[in-house]
């Protein structure tokens, strides 16, 4: 059980401060009758101060407006109290939806239709919900009788603007509100960019603005959330946030050595694993005094580490007698298997833990969690902040554990270690965190892919359009600003090449044969790569899927969903995997690509390593990885020196983020030399100190680097989902946009230089 002593508390600052307009006020008292009713109904004593702050602006409907407060702060009701006060109002008889309500999951669309079906039916408002486990009679009963809220994915919308092209004006003809949960999960993404391009269209189409609420426990800077609520900013947008004086964190951060003394470890950056999940005996150890007899979440960065963790956890309480309380979560298992641990969540009589990847970040329904822990260093200051707002019962503070295991040091280990850089990258992004500081999206990503996506979904839903106003929705107005004419153009001669579009004599741009079959097929509605999956099967039943990317074959073992399995059969035309229960396991390989660290990231921790001063949440073990590490930092001279020889290699630290070390590591394999990236350093194969001082002078003088020039030699580019159609001069384009950022890089080498 948590107690006052269990971390250091630490107080959250407010990053913004609301709007005289925002302040308190008697906002219950221009709710519509009906609702004030149905709020006395629900014996509230009071609103809640961020229902109080936005129920007048969103009332007025003059703006948009973006909602923050942590999780379970009431931002559902402060948007849907004003939204029905508006439909209550309303005097037109107009068959259609009006209240639009984009979320990023099914399981939150889920949520939001139980929390909401109460207040729709005392109101007599029409409840809607459309995504993919919605029965097609459902949907089609919505169709029929379109009216009130619609609950409804990226993905769903995107079908439906397709499917019922003709039918898409008056369906949200009469629409006064378009509600977007969970902002932040949205921001710099594909299918971010998705939302914001079917919105736009959505607008253009009942050829009017409609008003947008944005509603999100994490924001960073402010203005990221007003951009992704709306591309343009051509309207107004009042944040509103919730006046709780900061909030209060307790946290502690455990440091663990690794014991493994007959581990094999080599020098070379590119063999390099981290810690070794099962060797973590000391962190399960915690993680099972700790956590037992309450509820909490525990995020691991991987699926295979969440199937280890949760394995050994169950097998405690099976050795000590005791009732399993410890259940995997991740996206791999099926719906029914992660339905179950969502539903021990939420009995608050019985004690449940749920060891998670990032399927428990965004708020699903399972109520505030007793703590949150986090294993290892975290994707990124992000993704921490929205962890720890699972965390803090109403009343009580929120609380979160982190674990970091480092290597043992031997003669053999390299620099990361010495340095203890996983430690030192956790600490930096919890001192972010605690200065309320997130990571901005990666600026000039053009989002080709989508825009591909967009233009075909565009072209089935109104049968074609003039290449000038295609032009002109997606660029000139729309969210994809950053293309210019030319390229544009390029793009349309990409897409005829590969058949997926034509023009008629009239030069209306068409779908052609294969762009039909594209548009048509099932997958095309998401905007991100979907990965081959098998359905993994036991019995009869089905346990979840694999993306499978790697060799396998009968016999193997897996972990998954928290027990061991070998597998007996592999069926390639059903895409099912056979397992049977086994003594023996290795965690499955699950496909995914980690977060990219900001700049900001790494220059907390460099200042860390020259700083004296020992942060307070850190326990014996921690303090233990940062003295180690500021130890080798200053016996290196790493304050002052940026080149260090190791062996044939050399090492050339930046301290900077990994668009900038991705610069610099083509940059030199432009000239011939290869060049490794390992957490803030780049490692040069075959070279010697002078020779690479002489070309970093050389590249200093020359300028920042051509980035059309770098992005040609990155022999991997169709990353996305449909890159496959894109020239190579697009493709180079976008990697030059996403991946490099000249000018910091050489702004780094000039000050190496001077130092």
């Amino acid at each position: 059980m948590t107690s006052a002593s269990d971390g250091v508390p630490a107080r959250v600052a407010n990053p913004v401060e609301s709007s005289a307009e925002c302040g308190p006020s008697n906002a219950f008292a221009v709710l519509h009758p009906q609702v004030q009713r149905w709020v006395w109904e629900q014996g509230w004593a009071t609103l809640r101060d961020v229902q109080e702050r936005a129920i007048p602006p969103i009332l007025a409907a003059d703006r948009d407006v973006v909602v923050s407060a942590a999780t379970a702060a009431g931002k559902t009701e402060a948007a849907y109290l004003p939204l029905a006060t508006r439909l209550l109002q309303e005097t037109s008889t107009i068959m259609g939806f009006r209240v639009l309500s984009v979320s990023p999951l099914k399981a939150l669309i889920n949520d939001q239709y139980d929390r909401l079906q109460g207040l729709c039916e005392r109101l007599d408002l029409p409840l809607h919900r459309r995504h993919g486990d919605v029965s097609a009679s459902e949907k089609g009963r919505a169709i029929k009788e379109p009216g009130g809220v619609l609950l409804i994915t990226p993905e769903s919308l995107e079908a439906l603007m397709v499917l019922r092209g003709s039918q898409v004006a008056s369906l949200f003809q009469p629409l006064c509100g378009i509600v977007v949960d969970e902002l932040h999960a949205f921001i710099g993404t594909e299918r971010g960019m998705q939302l914001q391009s079917l919105l736009h269209r959505l607008e253009l189409t009942i050829r009017r603005r409609v008003p947008r609420i944005g509603l999100s426990a994490t924001l960073g800077e402010p203005g990221l959330a007003v951009r992704a609520l709306r591309h343009d900013g051509r309207w107004p947008c009042q944040i509103v946030q919730a006046d709780g004086g900061g909030q209060t964190v307790r946290l502690k951060l455990h440091g663990f050595i690794e014991r493994d003394p007959f581990r094999q470890r080599g020098s070379s950056s590119e063999d390099e694993k981290p810690p070794h999940e099962e060797n973590q005996d000391e962190i399960i150890t915690a993680l099972f005094q700790t956590l037992r007899g309450d509820s909490h979440l525990v995020f691991a960065n991987a699926r295979g580490t969440v199937e280890i963790i949760a394995d050994k956890l169950r097998r405690r309480c099976e050795d000590q007698h005791l009732p399993n309380e410890f259940w995997p979560h991740h996206g791999n298992l099926s719906k029914a298997i992660r339905e179950d641990v969502e539903a021990a969540l939420k009995q608050r009589d019985t004690p449940a833990t749920a060891i998670c990847t990032s399927t428990l970040e965004l708020g699903i329904d399972i109520g505030q969690m007793a703590s949150v822990a986090q294993i290892g260093c975290p994707p990124s200051v992000a993704a921490l902040r929205q962890r720890l707002g699972r965390s803090g019962r109403r009343g009580s503070p929120s609380v979160l554990r982190l674990y970091v295991q480092e290597r043992a040091l031997t003669p053999l280990v390299s620099v990361v270690d010495l340095l203890r850089m996983r430690f030192f990258q956790t600490v930096a992004m919890v001192n972010l965190m605690l200065r309320r500081w997130t990571e901005p999206p990666r600026p000039n990503r053009l989002h080709l892919s989508t825009l591909v996506q967009q233009l075909l979904s565009l072209l089935a839903q109104r049968g074609g359009i003039q290449p000038h106003e295609a032009w002109r929705v997606f660029c000139q107005t729309g969210p994809f600003h950053g293309l210019g004419n030319n390229h544009f153009k390029q793009l349309l001669r990409d897409l005829a090449k590969h058949d997926l579009i034509t023009q008629d004599h009239d030069g209306t741009l068409v779908l052609a044969a294969m762009g039909e079959r594209v548009v048509n097929h099932y997958t095309f509605y998401a905007a991100f790569q979907t990965p081959e999956e098998y359905r993994l099967i036991s019995n009869g039943k089905t346990l979840g899927t694999l993306p499978v990317d790697f060799p396998l074959a009968p016999g193997q073992m897996l972990l998954f969903a928290g027990k061991r399995w070998q597998i007996l059969e592999i069926n390639e035309k059903g895409r099912a995997i056979i397992l049977t229960p086994s003594q023996g396991g290795q965690p499955p390989l699950f496909s995914g690509n980690g977060a990219w660290i900001h700049d900001a990231v790494r220059q907390e921790m460099f200042a860390l390593y020259g700083a004296d001063d020992v942060p307070p949440y850190l326990d014996a073990g921690a303090q233990r990885l940062l003295v180690e590490g500021r130890d080798h930092f200053r016996r290196l001279d790493l304050g002052r020196v940026r080149l260090l020889q190791e062996g044939t290699e050399v090492l050339l630290f930046v301290w900077q983020g990994d668009r900038v070390l991705h610069t610099l590591r083509f940059w030199l394999v432009a000239e011939g030399i290869k060049a490794n990236q390992e957490w803030t350093l780049l490692r040069l194969d075959k070279c010697k100190v002078p020779e690479v001082e002489a070309l970093l002078s050389r590249f200093v003088a020359h300028g920042p680097p051509e980035p059309l020039t770098l992005a040609r030699h990155v022999a991997i580019k169709k990353t996305e989902k449909h890159h496959p159609y894109l020239s190579e001069e697009l493709l180079d384009l976008e990697l030059a946009g996403n991946v490099f950022d000249p000018q910091s890089a050489w702004e780094a080498l000039r000050k190496t230089q001077a130092s």
